[in-house]
C-alpha cells in the first residue's frame, strides 16, 4: 500500500512513476474469467422433455398448469419409479428458470408462426 502526500506529489506523478497503463491492463485482463457460462451441471435432456411435457399440459388446459414446485414434485415420482436419477433433478429454482425461458421462447414462437401463417 502506497501513502501520497498530496502536498509534495501530484497524483499524475505518482501513477507515472509507479504504474504504467499497460501494468494496469495486464492486473485487470489476469482477474478477468473467461468461459464462465456453462460451468455447472446442465439439465439431462429426458428432464427437459419431463418440464415440457407438464409446461404444455398446463398450457392446453389452465387446471392442468404447474408451478415449479409441482413440477419438481413430479419429478421426484419418476425417481421414486426408477425412471430418473435423483441427481439428474434441478433444485426449484433451477425450473422456475426454465419455466421463465422456455414461456418467452413459448411465445417467440407462437407468435413466430402467426406472423408466418398470416394470409
Amino acid at each position: 500500500m502506497y501513502f501520497i502526500d498530496i502536498n509534495s506529489t501530484s497524483i499524475s506523478e505518482f501513477m507515472d512513476n509507479n504504474n504504467s497503463s499497460d501494468e494496469l491492463e495486464d492486473a485487470l485482463k489476469s482477474n478477468q474469467k473467461l468461459g464462465g457460462k456453462g460451468k455447472g451441471k446442465r439439465m439431462k435432456k429426458k428432464v427437459k422433455e419431463l418440464l415440457k411435457s407438464f409446461f404444455l399440459k398446463g398450457n392446453l388446459n389452465q387446471k392442468d398448469k404447474m408451478s415449479a414446485n409441482e413440477m419438481y414434485n413430479e419429478l421426484l415420482i419418476f425417481v421414486e419409479s426408477g425412471e430418473l436419477e435423483a441427481e439428474d433433478i434441478p433444485k426449484i429454482a433451477t425450473i422456475q428458470n426454465w419455466i421463465s425461458t422456455y414461456t418467452r421462447t413459448f411465445k417467440e414462437q407462437a407468435t413466430e408462426n402467426m406472423v408466418n401463417n398470416a394470409p
